[in-house]
Protein backbone atom coordinates (compact mmCIF):
# COMPACT_ATOMS: atom_id res chain seq x y z
CA UNK A 1 0.00 0.00 0.00
CA UNK A 2 1.67 3.68 -0.86
CA UNK A 3 2.36 5.47 1.87
CA UNK A 4 -0.37 8.40 2.22
CA UNK A 5 2.19 10.90 3.44
CA UNK A 6 3.99 10.24 0.23
CA UNK A 7 0.25 10.89 -1.81
CA UNK A 8 0.33 14.22 -3.17
CA UNK A 9 -3.66 15.98 -3.86
CA UNK A 10 -3.96 18.52 -5.79
CA UNK A 11 -7.22 21.11 -4.48
CA UNK A 12 -8.75 24.11 -5.35
CA UNK A 13 -8.68 25.54 -1.90
CA UNK A 14 -6.70 28.13 -0.48
CA UNK A 15 -3.34 26.43 2.32
CA UNK A 16 -3.14 27.80 5.08
CA UNK A 17 -2.30 26.39 9.02
CA UNK A 18 -5.75 25.43 10.22
CA UNK A 19 -7.57 25.88 7.57
CA UNK A 20 -10.21 22.57 7.24
CA UNK A 21 -12.00 21.34 4.56
CA UNK A 22 -13.52 18.74 2.27
CA UNK A 23 -11.89 16.88 -0.28
CA UNK A 24 -13.92 15.90 -3.22
CA UNK A 25 -15.56 12.73 -3.81
CA UNK A 26 -12.89 11.08 -6.41
CA UNK A 27 -9.97 11.43 -4.35
CA UNK A 28 -12.28 10.74 -0.71
CA UNK A 29 -12.59 7.69 -2.79
CA UNK A 30 -9.51 7.14 -3.58
CA UNK A 31 -8.11 8.05 -0.08
CA UNK A 32 -10.68 5.40 1.80
CA UNK A 33 -10.86 2.77 -0.63
CA UNK A 34 -7.50 2.50 -3.05
CA UNK A 35 -4.95 3.82 0.46
CA UNK A 36 -7.77 2.66 3.09
CA UNK A 37 -6.53 5.55 5.01
CA UNK A 38 -7.15 6.04 8.67
CA UNK A 39 -8.33 9.08 10.35
CA UNK A 40 -5.60 11.08 11.65
CA UNK A 41 -3.13 9.91 9.04
CA UNK A 42 -1.23 12.48 7.34
CA UNK A 43 -1.44 13.42 3.79
CA UNK A 44 -0.02 15.96 1.57
CA UNK A 45 -1.90 18.52 -0.37
CA UNK A 46 -1.07 21.87 -2.81
CA UNK A 47 -2.98 23.68 -5.11
CA UNK A 48 -0.49 25.33 -7.75
CA UNK A 49 -0.14 28.89 -5.14
CA UNK A 50 0.59 28.35 -1.62
CA UNK A 51 3.34 26.13 -2.03
CA UNK A 52 3.15 22.48 -0.92
CA UNK A 53 1.23 21.53 3.34
CA UNK A 54 1.09 18.67 4.91
CA UNK A 55 -2.73 17.78 6.24
CA UNK A 56 -4.07 15.39 8.53
CA UNK A 57 -7.32 13.57 7.73
CA UNK A 58 -10.01 14.75 10.48
CA UNK A 59 -12.93 12.15 9.54
CA UNK A 60 -13.69 9.50 6.44
CA UNK A 61 -17.21 10.01 5.84
CA UNK A 62 -19.35 7.72 3.60
CA UNK A 63 -18.98 10.48 0.13
CA UNK A 64 -16.25 12.93 1.72
CA UNK A 65 -13.07 12.90 3.73
CA UNK A 66 -12.04 16.47 6.08
CA UNK A 67 -8.85 17.52 6.60
CA UNK A 68 -7.13 19.86 8.03
CA UNK A 69 -3.98 21.61 7.21
CA UNK A 70 -1.28 21.77 9.57
CA UNK A 71 2.29 22.64 8.42
CA UNK A 72 4.05 23.88 5.09
CA UNK A 73 6.38 21.45 3.48
CA UNK A 74 7.76 23.91 0.65
CA UNK A 75 7.47 27.33 -0.49
CA UNK A 76 5.97 27.79 -3.73
CA UNK A 77 8.70 28.23 -6.44
CA UNK A 78 8.71 30.92 -8.76
CA UNK A 79 7.66 30.58 -12.56
CA UNK A 80 10.30 29.04 -14.02
CA UNK A 81 12.31 32.05 -16.14
CA UNK A 82 12.25 29.78 -19.74
CA UNK A 83 8.35 28.66 -20.81
CA UNK A 84 8.11 25.96 -23.02
CA UNK A 85 4.65 25.56 -25.05
CA UNK A 86 4.18 22.21 -26.51
CA UNK A 87 1.68 22.31 -29.88
CA UNK A 88 0.74 18.81 -30.82
CA UNK A 89 -2.05 17.05 -32.72
CA UNK A 90 -4.23 14.86 -30.17
CA UNK A 91 -3.57 11.51 -30.52
CA UNK A 92 -5.99 8.55 -30.71
CA UNK A 93 -7.16 6.22 -27.50
CA UNK A 94 -4.29 5.58 -24.16
CA UNK A 95 -1.69 7.08 -26.44
CA UNK A 96 -3.58 10.94 -25.84
CA UNK A 97 -3.18 10.04 -22.10
CA UNK A 98 0.61 8.87 -22.21
CA UNK A 99 1.60 11.98 -24.44
CA UNK A 100 0.17 14.68 -22.18
CA UNK A 101 1.66 12.94 -19.00
CA UNK A 102 5.00 12.55 -19.72
CA UNK A 103 4.71 16.50 -21.28
CA UNK A 104 4.09 16.95 -17.80
CA UNK A 105 6.78 15.05 -16.36
CA UNK A 106 9.26 16.81 -18.80
CA UNK A 107 8.22 20.17 -17.61
CA UNK A 108 6.12 21.72 -20.09
CA UNK A 109 4.26 25.07 -18.95
CA UNK A 110 1.38 25.20 -21.61
CA UNK A 111 -0.06 22.52 -23.23
CA UNK A 112 -1.63 23.74 -26.47
CA UNK A 113 -3.90 20.77 -28.35
CA UNK A 114 -3.71 21.75 -32.27
CA UNK A 115 -5.65 20.48 -35.37
CA UNK A 116 -3.83 19.66 -38.62
CA UNK A 117 -4.59 18.86 -42.12
CA UNK A 118 -3.89 15.28 -41.44
CA UNK A 119 -5.35 15.24 -37.97
CA UNK A 120 -7.28 12.12 -36.92
CA UNK A 121 -9.12 14.26 -33.87
CA UNK A 122 -10.40 17.56 -34.41
CA UNK A 123 -11.73 18.47 -30.64
CA UNK A 124 -10.33 16.94 -27.23
CA UNK A 125 -12.28 16.54 -23.92
CA UNK A 126 -11.01 19.39 -21.84
CA UNK A 127 -11.59 18.06 -18.71
CA UNK A 128 -10.41 14.88 -18.75
CA UNK A 129 -7.17 16.00 -20.24
CA UNK A 130 -7.22 18.52 -17.54
CA UNK A 131 -7.54 15.35 -15.20
CA UNK A 132 -4.58 13.78 -16.88
CA UNK A 133 -2.34 16.93 -15.80
CA UNK A 134 -3.28 17.53 -12.56
CA UNK A 135 -2.69 13.67 -11.96
CA UNK A 136 0.41 13.65 -13.56
CA UNK A 137 1.56 16.81 -11.77
CA UNK A 138 0.78 14.83 -7.96
CA UNK A 139 2.62 12.22 -9.27
CA UNK A 140 5.50 14.22 -10.86
CA UNK A 141 6.04 16.17 -7.53
CA UNK A 142 5.24 19.65 -9.10
CA UNK A 143 4.32 22.41 -7.28
CA UNK A 144 3.17 24.80 -10.76
CA UNK A 145 0.27 22.95 -13.09
CA UNK A 146 0.83 23.47 -16.75
CA UNK A 147 -1.90 25.31 -18.39
CA UNK A 148 -3.98 23.50 -20.71
CA UNK A 149 -5.01 26.08 -23.97
CA UNK A 150 -8.68 25.40 -25.67
CA UNK A 151 -7.86 23.51 -29.22
CA UNK A 152 -6.85 25.17 -32.38
CA UNK A 153 -6.60 25.32 -36.27
CA UNK A 154 -3.16 24.98 -37.10
CA UNK A 155 -3.32 28.61 -38.45
CA UNK A 156 -4.71 30.21 -35.53
CA UNK A 157 -1.96 28.51 -33.09
CA UNK A 158 1.17 29.89 -34.94
CA UNK A 159 0.20 33.06 -33.53
CA UNK A 160 2.53 31.38 -30.27
CA UNK A 161 5.07 32.35 -33.37
CA UNK A 162 4.89 35.80 -32.47
CA UNK A 163 5.05 35.59 -28.96
CA UNK A 164 7.94 33.22 -28.36
CA UNK A 165 11.86 33.27 -28.97
CA UNK A 166 12.27 30.45 -31.07
CA UNK A 167 9.39 27.62 -32.56
CA UNK A 168 11.33 24.61 -32.42
CA UNK A 169 9.56 22.52 -35.77
CA UNK A 170 9.82 18.53 -35.57
CA UNK A 171 9.51 18.18 -39.43
CA UNK A 172 10.18 14.26 -40.75
CA UNK A 173 10.70 15.66 -44.44
CA UNK A 174 13.33 18.58 -42.97
CA UNK A 175 16.53 17.82 -45.41
CA UNK A 176 18.86 20.05 -43.94
CA UNK A 177 18.83 17.91 -40.60
CA UNK A 178 19.41 20.73 -38.07
CA UNK A 179 21.06 19.38 -34.91
CA UNK A 180 19.77 21.14 -32.01
CA UNK A 181 23.30 21.03 -30.33
CA UNK A 182 25.00 22.16 -32.92
CA UNK A 183 23.10 25.12 -33.38
CA UNK A 184 23.61 28.86 -32.13
CA UNK A 185 20.67 28.75 -30.00
CA UNK A 186 21.38 30.73 -27.14
CA UNK A 187 21.01 29.20 -24.03
CA UNK A 188 19.61 32.06 -22.37
CA UNK A 189 16.68 31.46 -24.54
CA UNK A 190 13.38 32.47 -22.42
CA UNK A 191 10.27 31.14 -24.30
CA UNK A 192 10.18 28.10 -26.96
CA UNK A 193 7.30 26.60 -28.83
CA UNK A 194 7.52 22.86 -29.85
CA UNK A 195 5.33 22.27 -32.75
CA UNK A 196 4.79 18.26 -33.52
CA UNK A 197 2.59 17.35 -35.88
CA UNK A 198 -0.01 14.39 -36.21
CA UNK A 199 0.71 10.80 -37.13
CA UNK A 200 0.40 11.99 -40.75
CA UNK A 201 3.04 15.17 -40.29
CA UNK A 202 2.52 18.10 -41.83
CA UNK A 203 0.88 19.16 -44.75
CA UNK A 204 3.25 20.85 -47.69
CA UNK A 205 1.19 23.99 -46.79
CA UNK A 206 1.24 23.72 -42.96
CA UNK A 207 5.29 23.86 -43.75
CA UNK A 208 4.86 26.84 -46.15
CA UNK A 209 2.86 29.05 -43.68
CA UNK A 210 5.63 27.93 -40.67
CA UNK A 211 8.87 29.03 -43.07
CA UNK A 212 7.16 32.36 -43.33
CA UNK A 213 8.55 32.66 -39.76
CA UNK A 214 11.87 31.93 -40.84
CA UNK A 215 13.34 33.92 -38.50
CA UNK A 216 12.05 32.23 -35.67
CA UNK A 217 11.75 28.88 -36.74
CA UNK A 218 14.17 25.71 -36.33
CA UNK A 219 13.30 23.15 -38.28
CA UNK A 220 14.68 20.22 -37.26
CA UNK A 221 14.08 15.90 -37.34
CA UNK A 222 13.75 13.33 -34.50
CA UNK A 223 16.36 10.83 -35.92
CA UNK A 224 16.16 8.56 -38.98
CA UNK A 225 13.10 6.02 -37.86
CA UNK A 226 9.17 7.93 -38.20
CA UNK A 227 8.59 7.96 -34.72
CA UNK A 228 4.55 7.55 -33.32
CA UNK A 229 3.47 11.23 -32.19
CA UNK A 230 3.33 10.21 -28.89
CA UNK A 231 6.91 9.48 -29.08
CA UNK A 232 8.15 12.33 -30.98
CA UNK A 233 6.43 14.20 -27.91
CA UNK A 234 8.54 12.85 -25.20
CA UNK A 235 11.62 12.35 -28.16
CA UNK A 236 11.73 16.80 -28.88
CA UNK A 237 11.08 17.54 -24.84
CA UNK A 238 14.07 15.20 -24.27
CA UNK A 239 16.10 17.11 -26.64
CA UNK A 240 15.10 20.62 -25.04
CA UNK A 241 15.86 19.34 -21.71
CA UNK A 242 18.77 18.24 -22.38
CA UNK A 243 20.19 21.34 -24.50
CA UNK A 244 19.10 23.85 -22.09
CA UNK A 245 20.87 22.17 -19.31
CA UNK A 246 17.89 20.84 -17.20
CA UNK A 247 20.18 17.43 -16.88
CA UNK A 248 23.16 18.41 -15.18
CA UNK A 249 25.24 15.27 -17.56
CA UNK A 250 29.06 15.25 -16.27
Amino acid sequence: MAKLQSYRILVEQDLFKDHQFHLNPKQSHYLKTVLRAKERQKITVFNGRDGEWGALINHLGRQMVDITVIEKIKEQPTASTRKVALCYAPIKGNRQKYAVEKAVEMGVNIIQPIVCKYSVISDINAHKTQEIINEATEQAGLLNIPELKKILPFSEALSYVLQTDVLLFCDEKHMAKFNLYKSQLPHTTQSITIFVGPEGGFSDDERDIIHKHHSKVLPFTLGPRILRADTAVIAALTLVQSYFEEWQIT
